[in-house]
């Protein structure tokens, strides 16, 4: 063996652990030079990807704290029929539902990422149901998900469900494929899933016939539907 300053050196053409040769440098304490510089530079890119892979998942808890995934959504486990539902609405509110919609609903679902920097109204919408922020609502960045439930009823969840809102923000659910049940209808209102009691609760409420939507306003986030009442109920 060769002994160059502090390491040792094989005769050998074999390998060390890091694919470099073992063989004796020819060029004295040059060659031991490229060795280290070599072994140097696999350990400084192996300590930088890692690095990459603790800050990319550091960003991805970060983006919405306590929220759900991507392409994941919060289900409410909520009560199987409608005549349940409808024991479970108020007194006053009649659950809407139709075995004919105009056309066969499927599930349908969103989600984007809203930052409360921006200076401007921030929406997250699909199939015409959405959400959108008013400026200064946002308590920090999070993950806004929007999930049409494919219901004879109008119903949208929203999420994520632990967040609080520093104001109202505004829901919009749209009743277009339910148009023939809920156009005879003269007063609608969304009612929340209160999970904890299980229960449906109303919140303030206005119905935009033009473009068959009824926008809601809350401080949080959860399983809602439109449901007919006789007259608008305050919210609790």
């Amino acid at each position: 063996m060769f002994r160059y300053r502090d390491i040792y050196l094989c005769e050998s053409n074999s390998e060390d652990d890091f694919g470099i040769s073992k063989t004796p440098p020819s060029t004295g304490n040059g060659g031991i030079m490229q060795v280290r510089s070599k072994k140097y530079i696999l350990l400084i890119s192996f300590a930088i990807s890692a690095l990459v892979l603790v800050f990319s998942g550091c960003v991805r808890n970060a983006v919405a704290p306590g929220s759900a995934s991507t392409n994941q959504v919060e289900r409410v486990p909520l009560p199987a029929d409608l005549a349940e539902i409808q024991r479970l609405l108020p007194n006053g509110a009649h659950v809407l539902a139709s075995q004919n919609p105009m056309r066969v609903l499927e599930d349908a679902y969103t989600e984007s990422i809203v930052n409360p920097s921006a200076p401007v109204v921030q929406g997250v919408i699909v199939e015409n149901c959405g959400v959108k922020f008013p400026v200064g609502t946002l308590p920090g960045t999070l993950l806004a998900t929007v999930y049409v439930d494919n219901k004879p009823y109008p119903a949208v969840e929203y999420g994520p469900h632990n967040i609080g809102f520093n104001g109202e923000v505004t829901i919009e659910i749209s009743y277009a494929n339910h148009y023939p049940l809920l156009a005879s209808t003269s007063l609608l209102q969304i009612f929340y899933w209160n999970e904890a009691l299980r229960r449906f609760e109303p919140i303030r409420s206005e119905i935009d016939r033009e473009h068959r939507i009824v926008r809601g306003y809350t401080t949080h986030f959860s399983y809602y539907l439109i449901s007919g009442v006789d007259e608008m109920i305050e919210s609790w």
